[in-house]
């Protein structure tokens, strides 16, 4: 399961790697996932029970993606979803 979660958890980086290594000059995706990480690992290394429980794990989702949205704003990252950029 560690492993698992290993694994998981270097998925942005690897997309921020690709993107990084495809442009030469985003790095807003590293950012993103720089963010998300870090709020996550705040939520997870709390003092607490031995071992992470599903509402922990729960806030450290919510705690992710609430990172990654406001580094998102900061360093102005869009999204577009299902867009074409070619018409016709």
């Amino acid at each position: 399961m560690k492993l698992l979660g290993i694994l998981l958890a270097a998925v942005p980086f690897a997309f921020a790697g690709i993107r990084l290594a495809t442009t030469r000059t985003d790095a807003r995706y590293l950012w993103m996932a720089v963010g998300s990480t870090l709020c996550a690992a705040v939520v997870l290394v709390r003092p607490g029970r031995a071992g992470p429980d599903r509402r922990r794990l729960g806030a450290a989702v919510v705690a992710a993606s609430l990172g990654a949205a406001a580094i998102a704003l900061v360093v102005r990252a869009t999204a577009v979803s299902g867009e074409s950029s070619s018409s016709g």
